[in-house]
């Protein structure tokens, strides 16, 4: 049991990496929200981006070797960045609350990971409940978004024309099946019944429109070195809605095995 906390503590640790890099190298490119509240946006966006760069390093070492210097205490100021990156977000959107939902992994995850770096002992079921809404709330979020419930975001549709060479009209009524299927799936992880199709749901669309940001990056780009880099941070702090899903499936069918036994 030790063991599958380890691992899983681990993997989680992992995603803030890729959270706070991936932001990280995103505020580097200068295409942040953050002149929605900042004057001197341009300034605070490389101080912001090193940081989080910077942070992200404290979480190369194993879980185990953090709890023994207390470097999860650093893990407070870049989520804080993320947080005031996504009240930005949050203005430039209208105020619309998907766009804080859809934040949920990006945000709560790392509180996630202090919380298991803190506590002499988790209860792995527990974890695994918080990894659930995390995942319940970012998929609900996203869902909104592409359903349309105020509006379905340009880049949602151009990203859509452009990979699946599909008319715009088209593109709608696509994502707004994904969107049924992103919050449909997201709850249906809640329940006790045979749940596989789900998770295997949530897994791949985790992973696929967080490489979908890089493969849309590269089609639309015409030499830039730092839109590059901007497409590759997307897919690199999107990547953990993926591989957070894997982590809770495969806790959930252990213990569906175990209770066969």
């Amino acid at each position: 049991m030790l063991t599958r906390q380890l691992d899983s503590i681990d993997l989680l640790k992992f995603c803030c990496f890729l959270i706070f890099a991936g932001n990280g190298i995103a505020l580097l490119t200068g295409t942040s929200a953050l002149a929605y509240i900042f004057q001197n946006s341009t300034e605070i966006e490389v101080v912001f981006g090193i940081l989080l760069i910077a942070f992200s390093a404290t979480l190369l070492p194993s879980a185990s070797s953090i709890r023994e210097v207390n470097f999860q205490y650093f893990l407070l100021l870049p989520t804080a960045i993320l947080f005031v990156t996504t009240c930005a977000s949050f203005v430039k959107s209208g105020y619309v609350p998907e766009q804080i939902i859809e934040h949920g992994i990006k945000l709560l995850a790392p509180i996630v990971l202090f919380w298991c770096l803190t506590s002499k002992r988790i209860n792995l079921d527990n974890l695994m409940l918080v990894l659930k809404v995390l995942i319940a709330i970012t998929f609900i979020g996203h869902g909104m978004f592409a359903f349309g419930l105020h509006y379905v975001p340009g880049g949602f549709i151009e990203m859509t024309t452009v990979i699946l060479g599909i008319p715009i009209s088209n593109a709608y009524v696509f994502l707004q099946v994904i969107g049924v299927l992103d919050i449909v799936c997201a709850i249906l992880i809640f329940f006790n019944f045979n749940v596989k199709f789900a998770y295997v749901y949530l897994i791949f669309w985790g992973l696929t429109t967080a490489a979908a940001r890089l493969a849309y990056g590269v089609l639309i780009n015409e030499g830039s070195l730092t839109e590059l880099l901007y497409w590759t941070s997307n897919m690199l702090y999107r990547l953990p809605y993926g591989f957070i899903a894997i982590l809770v499936f495969q806790h959930s069918i252990k213990k569906q095995r175990l209770s066969r036994i």
